[in-house]
């Protein structure tokens, strides 16, 4: 059987408390707040009931942040898809090839030491240009595309090496450098140093990854992004137009973020 009366606390006013009494005796009881009437003197508040007591200004203040409150979840799921929205847009601007676009991968990992081999044949890591943003570029010199777009690669370490770009184009040549030496000093390429992967310990082509590469090649050219934390951003597939305008506000948007 249903209660014929529900006696619940408002609020304390002047160290007391006021009880709101259900005036109606249906089945189902519920509670209504009504606002206070402000057309009553300072010192007055009129709660549901009708009936007047003293009031003062921190009960008005109450009653106010009671509204907003009651308000205020359904506003930020109305308003939410918009912040997201406008979150978005602050992101970095498209950049786009003939065929292709970047490629963002989530979540954002740090690759594992990756054995580089330079002319020496020492053995350098990634983690060697922590701090900076880099370009990390798989090519060969027998690939059409990455003959064509290294000497762009060479112009855009030159442009924005100062600003903390750090072009690194690994070749995936098994003659390692007696392949890659010649066509730098054709090119001309002055800007960039001299990587190898010829055993693709670093890049993997092959699907089961024997050598247990870090980085798979979906094609050829690929460029993976890595920002100044470290962590691999996403990948250019193919070849891409470096010296665009727009590349340059997208690789510029990473310049910018701390390190």
């Amino acid at each position: 059987m249903a209660p014929r009366a529900a006696w619940l606390p408002l609020w304390p006013i002047n160290r007391r408390w006021v009880w709101l009494c259900s005036l109606t005796r249906c089945s189902r009881t519920s509670l209504r707040v009504a606002l206070p009437d402000l057309s009553l003197r300072a010192n007055q508040v009129r709660c549901v009931t009708g009936v007047t007591v003293p009031g003062n200004r921190k009960l008005l203040t109450r009653a106010a942040l009671y509204v907003i409150a009651s308000f205020l979840p359904a506003f930020v799921a109305a308003t939410l898809p918009f912040v997201s929205h406008a979150f978005a847009a602050a992101g970095p601007p498209p950049v786009y090839s003939e065929r292709s676009q970047f490629i963002f991968i989530e979540p954002r990992t740090v690759p594992r030491p990756t054995p580089i081999l330079t002319p020496s044949g020492k053995t350098v890591s990634l983690a060697r240009f922590s701090g900076r943003v880099v370009l990390l570029n798989f090519w060969a010199t027998w690939c059409a595309p990455c003959r064509q777009e290294l000497p762009a690669l060479d112009r855009l370490q030159a442009t924005l090496g100062r600003r903390g770009l750090e072009v690194v184009a690994v070749s995936i040549d098994r003659d390692g450098l007696s392949a890659v030496a010649p066509f730098f000093r054709q090119h001309g390429l002055r800007n960039l140093s001299i990587y190898l992967d010829p055993q693709h310990r670093t890049g993997y082509l092959n699907a089961t990854n024997p050598s247990h590469g870090e980085f798979a090649i979906y094609a050829l050219p690929i460029t993976y992004l890595i920002n100044r934390q470290g962590r691999i951003v996403g990948y250019f597939p193919g070849p891409f137009d470096w010296g665009s305008p727009a590349m340059h506000r997208f690789l510029e948007y990473y310049l910018d973020q701390p390190k």
